[in-house]
């Protein structure tokens, strides 16, 4: 999937929080924004996501507008996994995956092919059950 975003300027209400920010996530790599508290981290992401819509310029999810595309097709494309709500103690990370692989109850778990490539997107492995509640970025 290839995720950019063309111009954007971000506010709540009146308030600017994000002018003039473009960016270009590279396709099958992790990345990360790094910046302190309060500079827009998190409502870059939510306009990468369609959970927030920009005062001016575009998220483009392979080749279309992210705020043309129907809720139904940008899910297809895309999935989120904030910091909070606090997940379930009970839940393993490997469990966490797969809801957002499979945001919909099928009846089914990994299929042979996507399970472990999407472990191998996370750059995590599956040798041993971990909870969801000691993974890092909790608290």
């Amino acid at each position: 999937m290839k995720l950019a975003a063309d111009d954007l300027a971000l506010s709540y209400g009146a308030a600017p929080i994000v002018d003039h920010v473009s960016l270009h996530i590279p396709e099958g790599k992790v990345s990360a924004f790094l910046g302190p508290n309060g500079s827009g981290k998190s409502t870059i992401f939510r306009a990468l996501a369609r959970l927030l819509r920009p005062r001016h310029g575009t998220v483009i999810i392979d080749g279309a507008a992210i705020q043309s595309m129907t809720t139904k097709q940008v899910a297809r494309k895309l999935a989120i996994l904030p910091q909070q709500p606090v997940t379930p103690e009970s839940i393993t990370v490997e469990d966490l995956v797969w809801y957002g692989r499979h945001p919909r109850p099928t009846g089914r778990r990994w299929s042979g092919r996507s399970g472990p490539r999407t472990w191998r997107t996370c750059g995590a492995t599956r040798s041993t059950p971990c909870p969801a509640g000691s993974a890092s970025g909790r608290g």
